[in-house]
Parts: C-alpha cells; sequence; structure tokens
C-alpha cells in the first residue's frame, strides 16, 4: 500500500488550515481543473449554517480545486471529517490537471450522497445557498491555493444565505480559535 495518497479539495478544504485538522500531513501539490463536473450546494449543514458543496458530473463543464498530498494515515481522519460513514458523502476517484505542469493526477475527492435527490436529477431543485462563514473559507483557500482569478471571482459571486450568527468551526479555521 502508498504510504500517501493525493486528494482534490474543491470546498473548505482549498483552506490548509481547515484541511490540516483532520490531515495534519497534508501538503499542497497545485492548483487543478477538474473536468465535466460543475460546483453545486446541497444539503444543508448544521456545522456550518448552509448549504455545503459537491462536485457533479456536468458535461463540458470544470470545476478548480487543490491537490493535496497526504499521508495514509490520514486517510480515515479525513473520511470521518467528511461523514462517510454518516452518509452525507462517499469518496470517489477522480482525475485531474495539474496546473503547475499539465500532468493528470489520479485523486480521492468526495461527493454528497444526495442534494434532494437523485444527483444527476434534471428536475433537482435549485441549490441551498452556503454560509456566508463557509463561503468565506472557500474563497479564502482559492486565493490561497493560486486558483484562477476569474474562478475566485465566481465563487465570491455565490449567493450565500445571509445567516449572521456565529460558527465555532469558523473561528478554529480562520481565527485558529473556537469560541465558548
Amino acid at each position: 500500500m502508498a504510504k500517501t495518497f493525493y486528494y482534490f479539495g474543491y470546498g473548505s478544504n482549498l483552506f490548509k488550515q481547515r484541511l490540516h485538522l483532520a490531515s495534519p500531513s497534508a501538503v499542497f501539490v497545485s492548483p487543478a481543473k477538474l473536468e465535466n463536473y460543475k460546483l453545486r450546494f446541497g444539503k444543508t449543514s448544521k456545522r456550518w449554517e448552509g448549504a455545503v458543496a459537491t462536485v457533479i458530473e456536468t458535461p463540458g463543464d470544470h470545476v478548480w480545486g487543490a491537490v493535496w498530498k497526504i499521508d495514509q494515515k490520514h486517510r480515515q481522519t479525513l473520511d470521518e471529517q467528511e461523514e462517510v460513514l454518516s452518509g452525507w458523502y462517499r469518496p470517489i476517484e477522480v482525475d485531474v490537471t495539474a496546473a503547475k505542469d499539465g500532468s493528470t493526477v489520479k485523486c480521492i475527492s468526495y461527493q454528497l450522497t444526495t442534494l434532494y435527490g437523485p444527483l444527476d436529477s434534471p428536475d433537482a431543485p435549485p441549490p441551498d445557498k452556503p454560509s456566508p462563514h463557509y463561503k468565506d473559507v472557500i474563497v479564502r483557500g482559492a486565493a490561497e491555493s493560486a486558483l484562477p482569478k476569474d474562478y475566485i471571482e465566481k465563487l465570491k459571486s455565490i449567493k450565500d444565505n445571509g445567516f449572521c450568527g456565529t460558527i465555532d468551526l469558523y473561528d478554529l479555521v480562520v481565527k485558529g480559535q473556537t469560541g465558548s
């Protein structure tokens, strides 16, 4: 078994400090593009007080994210962070194109198990909105990961749900502290 694996993060795990909560061994490799998928928000998370990100297969679209190299010993903690056992996300294997050198990298990523119904349903209702806090972590991570400026602007333009309370996880990720 390999000692490390590659992970493609496109949501809050674009932000190093967030990813390091579950995977302190994660080392940034490159910005990368996932072809024939699009970013979507669905399923409201109490942890983030709004909808969380996922990728869904959509020919002709793409999602930018970050490739991370992670020690195999943190695979289980990453699965736990993504709530695989409780059925929120499922691991998927994707091929992404690294922006640094154009190489193809086989990565593990995660996809919501449901939005509201089947992920590929053309009749799915409009996506839920992320909290401003969650969106901020994604945008910060996109900038930190050197994603293309036009993609960062696209992320900034996503409408949020207007939640204005506090989120302990946000304080931990962004400020490095938790509220009491």
